[in-house]
């Protein structure tokens, strides 16, 4: 859902910015492309079934970072998106 939300949001502002004339945005589809990146790989990660608890907990924290990616990724966007919304509501 975290995805889908970014998505929506980058994809509404560069259409109001490209409406309004404000420049930034002209990468888009590009950020859009490096959430997915950070999504997908988030995702993809399965849990260890090994029996080796060190195995289990090396997995565990490669989970945990990979999503703690994602997330920082998505805050990134929204700042941006924070920016924009303040300049075009004449708010900074």
């Amino acid at each position: 859902m975290l995805f889908d939300a970014i998505r929506k949001i980058i994809t509404l502002t560069a259409v109001l910015c490209s409406v309004l004339g404000i420049a930034g945005w002209r990468q888009s589809s590009n950020n859009l492309r490096k959430a997915k990146k950070l999504f997908t790989l988030a995702r993809k990660l399965k849990r260890s079934t090994s029996k080796n608890s060190d195995v289990v907990e090396k997995r565990k924290e490669e989970i945990k970072l990979a999503h703690q990616a994602h997330i920082d990724g998505v805050l990134i966007y929204l700042e941006k998106v924070n920016k924009t919304i303040a300049s075009i509501t004449g708010g900074g």
